[in-house]
């Protein structure tokens, strides 16, 4: 019995207030999507006894999610709403680890080093998702995040007035990701669940709450999940200062490779979302019902096992890059004692970021789109191969 009152009766077109005193059905009604039929040329349903599904049409994989949601712990055993107060672990720890040195070389040289290594650890986060649910059908994601930083740097006294700097970097980071400890290792198979390709982490089931709120479940499963960001940016620069009477001559360049990377397994997992449609009277869709009322129930749908829509997808594995490179020229000149005049010249060089496989999809007004007859405006590729146009969507900049 899903605990649902009988309220006013429906009003609606004629046809469907024929219906409904033919079967007695008053607001809140769950109807058999399995009776359906037609009545008056409209699909029609009839409606479960005294509103109870039996227990023999419950979908075993529903029993077996319903199994994992927690029992009520607020209100008492027999309150029926507002009876559940969640809590969790809102911890978060950040650690900062960093380590210099110096060394001379000779009487011209030195060299210096530095390394940090920067951890945030967050199982819960309060912005990602934290509803106080167990794993493994909290919708919470945590937040994990390393960053690896090394820079090298030499400086060479070329002359008493003329200074050599050589400096390179490299940045390693990995996340923010998604991925807790169980919470992304389960094993989908334990629900009976086929058909899904990505089986280490809870689907997401969405639209179990009833109209205006009146009951249900919320939604289960994390927004996004198994997802990961890496990057990883070399970077160098190299100057030259010379100084020559009252002039500071300096000359450079620079430059920043970067690689990120971001794979995404959430639709992999299956999203799933129920809806009252499933299990309301099909001669009611689209009237017009007095007071408000309502009829079907979200969670008397996902009992049935019967989804409204879902999406199932292939990973994404998405690998865009993006350089940028600069050379300059500067003169710091003191005029005076109490005038000093800064001018030079920079060129630089950035590329727009891309996907390294020509993956990254774009929108084109003049491709012919074979699923619209041919109609100009169709989704392209970069790259060659089927589908793709060889070209490239943007052109580098310089400046």
């Amino acid at each position: 019995d899903l605990g649902l009152s009988h309220g006013r009766l429906l009003a609606g077109a004629d046809d469907a207030l024929r219906h409904r005193e033919r079967h007695h059905v008053s607001g809140g009604s769950i109807f058999d999507p399995a009776t359906q039929s037609t009545l008056n040329g409209r699909p029609s349903r009839t409606a479960f006894v005294n509103n109870v599904i039996p227990v023999s049409r419950f979908d075993p994989v529903a029993l077996k999610i319903q199994s994992l949601i927690p029992q009520a712990n607020f209100g008492g055993s027999t309150a029926l709403f507002n009876n559940y107060l969640p809590a969790y672990n809102a911890d978060r720890k950040t650690d900062l680890t960093s380590i210099k040195m110096d060394q001379n070389m000779g009487s011209k040289g030195k060299i210096s080093g530095f390394y940090s290594l920067t951890r945030t650890r967050s199982a819960t986060s309060q912005v990602l998702g934290a509803d106080g649910l167990p794993d493994p059908i909290s919708q919470a994601r945590g937040n994990f995040d390393w960053v690896h930083t090394v820079r090298i740097n030499y400086d060479y006294n070329l002359s008493p007035s003329m200074l050599l700097h050589i400096g390179v970097g490299y940045v390693n980071q990995r996340g923010p990701t998604s991925y807790v400890p169980g919470r992304n290792d389960f094993d989908v198979a334990s629900l009976g669940l086929t058909g899904v390709p990505y089986t280490g982490v809870f689907p997401r089931i969405t639209g179990l709450t009833g109209a205006n709120n009146t009951g249900g479940m919320s939604t289960m499963g994390q927004s996004t999940a198994g997802t990961g960001f890496k990057s990883w940016r070399p970077s160098g620069n190299i100057s030259l200062t010379w100084i020559k009477d009252n002039h500071t001559f300096k000359f450079g360049g620079e430059s920043i490779i970067g690689h990120y990377t971001y794979g995404n397994l959430s639709t992999n997992r299956g999203i799933f979302n129920y809806s009252a449609n499933s299990t309301a009277d099909a001669a009611l869709f689209g009237q017009a019902i007095a007071g408000g009322v309502s009829v079907g129930f979200p969670y008397a749908s996902f009992l049935l096992g019967a989804v409204n829509n879902g999406v199932i997808q292939y990973a994404s594995d998405v690998r865009t890059g993006k350089n940028q490179f600069a050379l300059y020229a500067q003169d710091t000149w003191k005029i005076k004692r109490n005038l000093t005049l800064d001018y030079g010249v920079r060129y630089d060089y950035g590329s727009y970021y891309r996907e390294e496989h020509g993956r990254a999809v774009n929108f084109s007004p003049t491709t012919p789109n074979p699923s619209a007859g041919g109609a100009l405006g169709a989704f392209i590729f970069e790259g060659d191969g089927p589908g793709h146009c060889n070209c490239n969507f943007a052109h580098d900049s310089s400046y």
